[in-house]
């Protein structure tokens, strides 16, 4: 683990003593970074190998993937014309990519640029959990209307905060 950050032995106080180094040794960035100990490496190298299943799922909604369709005359496609413009589908699809790109991000975060900051993975994690879950809500209902219900309580959501955050 040459690269990482790890306070071998360190007590809490210690550790955040040490806030201030990064993964790297760039102290003069002034990067807040967690601590780590020889405990935590397996946790950690198995946190990185579900992360990194978050790759597949971001080539599937990149730019370049072929958005998926609902197939003709299935539960979803009937939402989506009943719903039309706010499709089921595409609020669910969007979701579920905002979840993959945070998660993409918490990889490349922990992977790639190899920081462990102390409380951004948390933010990370927080809107992946909030955007898949959103997903699961709108598609989970057995009836069309509850699932219809659901999508619109979505957009009307989406649009009050919207008006508040720039007010």
């Amino acid at each position: 683990m040459a690269s990482w950050t790890v306070f071998r032995e360190a007590s809490f106080h210690e550790a955040i003593a040490l806030t201030t180094a990064t993964a790297r040794g760039d102290a003069d960035r002034g990067l807040t970074v967690a601590a780590m100990n020889d405990e935590d490496g397996p946790y950690f190298a198995e946190l990185l190998r579900v992360l990194g299943e978050s790759g597949a799922w971001a080539a599937r909604i990149g730019p370049a993937a072929n958005p998926l369709r609902p197939a003709p005359r299935s539960p979803l496609r009937g939402d989506d014309d009943r719903a039309h413009p706010y499709e089921v589908s595409h609020a669910a699809w969007h979701s579920l990519s905002h979840a993959v790109d945070h998660l993409s991000c918490l990889r490349a975060l922990l992977g790639d640029a190899k920081v462990v900051h102390m409380y951004a993975p948390f933010s990370l994690v927080r809107s992946a959990l909030e955007n898949a879950c959103a997903a699961v809500w709108m598609l989970q209902p057995p009836r069309r209307a509850d699932r219809l219900v659901r999508r619109l309580r979505f957009a009307v959501t989406d649009s009050v905060t919207a008006s508040r955050s720039s007010s």
